[in-house]
């Protein structure tokens, strides 16, 4: 999926449907819900997999946009699969069984091996983040060249959730040369990675000295269960220590994060996608870290506060009073309870509200930005020329409050405001900002 909405990828990407549950972690796992929603029964040990063609045109285009904007892209693999799990028969998307007969792939085995072999050689501007919760078989399955040389585009990964899962998992991990990142998620118990290890051999080392990066968070949804900040804190003054990068996700995703827990660092030379960082003025970017800033630091008066604040002022009365509570930085979820709880109104119908405006920012802002430069410089022409049109048809003779624009036009016009901003062309955008602002006012 491209701009995924997992805050540590801009990206993720599923070679198959379908796994099946190993520890407590995995009790209300999301992928599982997702799949039943769908009728999709891929989930368990005697069930097959679904293929998921799609993703390979998915990897190719994530490729070429990372490499347009001279960037290294995260790629999350995969959120509805454990790809080092042992291979499993496939089904296509109408629970139709391959063979050798009718596919050339008809194991996962044999699609894990195409994503080696084909993909992550041909990928230098991704770096895949491969989380699994079955380290130990990491080595089984990877190409046997990885094990002495391994890409510098892979990040193994795994997911404790407790000190159980800590001590057994990420000793499985460090048996895997390169680099390893956990994901500690969801988090259910107090976890020590400053913990001796122990693995049979004469070491001085700690578990955190086995990893790269660390990723922390609560569980959310209707079965979520208890989560102490505390559990947080101490992974995060242990990273400290340790000069390991910390990433802390969601307390629940409806408790906003404490600013002392407000911590995003990414592992180095990576280039993170993050809506917040241009549409909220209290966060901005430091190098790899996302953080909060003081207020007088005037973040709020930048280009892409700007570019939002525009975007949000062209709305209905309603959806641009969502947009502004996002811009004043209360979390998309907190907004939605603000207006559930001061309307007296079901939480799910201002969920989908707030939703189309946090898409609607990101679009305008985060996707004409991660254009190369030949293909803004293009689109700021060819906009242009669409907002001129518009200017200079006849029935912009009549005085703007008598001018309703359509749905085509006002897009035109917010599109063509973000680029030619991008672009740095403030002469040009002062010429126009006046009169295109007042229509969309109309």
């Amino acid at each position: 999926m491209e701009n995924s909405k997992i805050e540590w990828t801009n990206h993720t990407a599923n070679l198959w449907w379908g796994c099946t549950e190993v520890h407590e972690g995995c009790s209300n796992c999301y992928a599982v819900a997702f799949a039943h929603r769908y009728n999709h029964d891929i989930w368990g040990n005697d069930k097959p997999r679904k293929e998921v063609k799609s993703v390979w045109k998915e990897l190719e285009k994530f490729q070429k946009q990372a490499l347009e904007a001279g960037e290294i892209h995260l790629v999350f693999v995969g959120s509805m699969m454990d790809i080092f799990e042992k291979s499993m028969p496939l089904v296509n998307w109408k629970g139709e069984e391959y063979s050798e007969r009718n596919s050339l792939y008809w194991t996962t085995g044999m699609l894990r091996d195409k994503f080696f072999n084909e993909v992550v050689p041909n990928s230098p501007n991704l770096m895949f983040l491969l989380l699994t919760k079955r380290p130990s078989n990491i080595n089984k399955y990877i190409p046997e060249s990885w094990k002495e040389n391994p890409p510098q585009n892979v990040m193994f990964g795994t997911s404790p959730v407790n000190q159980e899962t800590a001590d057994n998992l990420i000793v499985q991990l460090s048996k895997v040369n390169g680099k390893r990142f956990l994901s500690v998620e969801p988090q259910l118990g107090a976890v020590d990675l400053m913990k001796a290890v122990i693995d049979g051999e004469d070491s001085e080392k700690v578990l955190l000295d086995l990893v790269d990066w660390v990723i922390v968070g609560g569980e959310s949804g209707h079965h979520k269960r208890p989560y102490n900040t505390d559990w947080a804190r101490q992974i995060r003054e242990d990273c400290k220590v340790k000069n390991v990068p910390f990433f802390f996700k969601q307390i629940d995703k409806v408790q906003a994060i404490p600013d002392d827990l407000f911590i995003k660092e990414f592992p180095q030379n990576v280039t993170p996608r993050f809506i917040e960082k241009v549409t909220n003025p209290k966060i901005k970017m430091e190098g790899n870290v996302i953080i909060k800033v003081q207020e007088n630091e005037g973040v709020g008066s930048s280009s892409n506060r700007k570019l939002a604040e525009d975007y949000v002022n062209s709305l209905s009365p309603f959806k641009k009073e969502i947009g502004m509570a996002i811009l004043a930085g209360i979390t998309p979820a907190e907004v939605a309870i603000k207006f559930s709880t001061e309307r007296n109104k079901p939480l799910k119908t201002y969920q989908a509200y707030v939703t189309m405006v946090t898409n609607g920012l990101e679009n305008v802002v985060g996707s004409i930005k991660r254009l190369g430069a030949g293909k803004r410089a293009a689109m700021t022409k060819s906009l242009n020329v669409a907002s001129n049109k518009i200017i200079e048809s006849p029935a912009n003779k009549v005085k703007s409050n008598d001018v309703r624009l359509t749905s085509e036009e006002r897009q035109i016009i917010i599109k063509s405001l973000a680029v030619i901003k991008l672009a740095n062309n403030e002469e040009e955008l002062n010429k126009k900002v006046d009169y295109l602002m007042k229509k969309m006012d109309a």
